[in-house]
């Protein structure tokens, strides 16, 4: 096996295994706020749903979930997040059937 078929193979693995672990849930609000804060955060997105928010920051390694079910709550923090961190807002609406 060549060298570089290795690499690849190596390179692989490692993208499997960081990607392939699920998000880590967080309970804390503060404990959130601090991930947030972190240098190595790059991106919060903040999915809306009828019952619940859920609040996910992208860190280098993890991806770190908080589950709101008050909204009040969910509006301040999305207030208190950090200016310079890029945030996305998705509102799931439930389709009546």
């Amino acid at each position: 096996m060549s060298s570089s078929t290795q690499a690849d193979q190596a390179n692989s693995a490692f993208i499997r295994r960081v990607y392939s672990e699920p998000p880590r849930e967080i309970k804390d609000i503060k404990d959130f706020l601090l991930k947030a804060r972190r240098k190595d955060a790059k991106s919060v997105k903040i999915k809306k749903n009828t019952e619940n928010v859920k609040f996910k920051v992208r860190c280098s390694r993890f991806l770190y979930t908080l589950v709101i079910t008050d909204k009040e709550k969910a509006e301040k923090l999305k207030q208190s997040l950090p200016p310079g961190i890029n945030s996305l807002v998705y509102i799931i609406m439930e389709i009546a059937t």
